[in-house]
C-alpha cells in the first residue's frame, strides 16, 4: 500500500488541517497520516491507516491515546475512568481493541472518519487533566476490606472485582468475591461514606440481582463504611433484605460471619450496644 491509494481522502484533508502522508517501511500494508493536531504535551497526533479487503479504510491510533493516558496516571481498573473513556468512544462513534482506537469507513467517507478520529483523540487525551497519579490516591474502602481480607491467614482465594455470571446471562461485579475457610465463595460489595447514594444504590443492585439468581443470602455481603449512625436506618434495613451488612468500623463481626459457618438471625452485624431502627 502506499499514499496514492488514500489519495481522495488526503486530498480533502489537506488544505483545511495540513494532513501529510508517507509510508511505513517496516509494514508495508500501512501508511502513516499525521493530521495537523497535536497531543496535549504538543506531540503531533498521527494515524496509521491502511485498505482492507472490502476497499474500506481502517484507521487507528497505534494505542497511543491509552499508552499516553497510562503514563499521566490514569487508572484503567478505576470505573469512573473506564466510564469516560468509553463515554467518549460513543459520542465520537469510535472503536476499541487492545487498547487501540480506530475507525473504519468507506473511501467516500473516509475524510469525516479521519477528521473524527483525530478529533477524538484529542477528546480521550484530555481526560488526563482528571488522572490522579496511582501512588498518590488514598486507598478506597474496597481495598481496605481486600488488603485486611488477605492478611487473614484463614481466608482463602479473593478476587478483585470478578465478574459473575447469573441466569440468563446477567453479570455482576461486586467489589470482590472471598472464599471462606469452609470453601463456600462469599460475593462482598464495599459501600464508602464519600457517596453514600450511590454506595448504596450499587449493593442493592448488585445483591437484588444477585438474589433473583438463588444465590444464598450466606453468600452476599455488604461492608459500609463510616460509622453505622451515619447511615440512613432504613436504607441500612432495606441492603438488609438482600445481603447480610457489617460496618467497616466493626470489622470483627465481618471477620467473624465470613470465619465461622453459620448465619446470624440479623442480617444487620452491629454490635449488642448499637440500636438500629426496623424501619425510619
Amino acid at each position: 500500500m502506499n499514499c496514492d491509494d488514500i489519495s481522495s481522502v488526503l486530498a480533502a484533508m489537506a488544505s483545511a488541517y495540513r494532513w501529510q502522508c508517507r509510508t511505513v517501511p517496516e509494514r508495508p500494508d500501512v501508511v502513516e497520516v499525521s493530521t495537523g493536531r497535536t497531543w496535549f504535551d504538543g506531540e503531533p497526533v498521527r494515524l496509521l491507516a491502511r485498505v482492507d479487503e472490502s476497499a474500506a479504510i481502517v484507521a487507528s491510533d497505534g494505542g497511543q491515546a491509552m499508552l499516553r493516558l497510562r503514563d499521566a496516571g490514569f487508572d484503567v481498573e478505576d470505573p469512573i475512568f473506564t466510564a469516560l473513556w468509553e463515554e467518549s468512544l460513543r459520542i465520537y462513534g469510535l472503536s476499541e481493541l487492545d487498547d487501540r482506537v480506530f475507525v473504519q469507513a468507506d473511501l467516500s467517507r473516509g475524510a469525516h472518519a479521519l477528521s473524527r478520529l483525530a478529533d477524538g483523540l484529542l477528546a480521550l487525551d484530555a481526560l488526563r487533566v482528571l488522572a490522579v497519579p496511582p501512588q498518590d490516591r488514598g486507598l478506597s474502602l474496597a481495598d481496605e476490606v481486600e488488603d485486611y481480607l488477605r492478611s487473614r491467614p484463614q481466608m482463602g482465594l479473593i478476587r478483585k472485582s470478578p465478574p459473575v455470571t447469573l441466569r440468563r446471562g446477567l453479570v455482576i461485579r461486586p467489589s470482590m468475591t472471598v472464599e471462606t475457610p469452609s470453601g463456600e465463595e462469599v460475593l462482598v460489595q464495599a459501600g464508602s461514606t464519600s457517596s453514600r447514594t450511590q454506595a448504596f444504590d450499587h449493593a442493592f443492585a448488585t445483591f437484588g440481582l444477585a438474589a433473583r439468581a438463588d444465590i444464598p443470602m450466606a453468600h452476599r455481603l455488604t461492608v459500609l463504611g463510616g460509622k453505622v449512625n451515619s447511615w440512613a436506618p432504613g436504607r441500612v434495613r432495606a441492603l438488609g433484605d438482600v445481603s447480610f451488612v457489617g460496618f467497616w468500623e466493626h470489622r470483627d463481626l465481618i471477620v467473624r460471619f465470613l470465619e465461622e459457618a453459620g448465619t446470624p438471625d440479623d442480617p444487620v452485624l452491629i454490635p449488642a450496644n448499637i440500636h438500629l431502627p426496623l424501619w425510619g
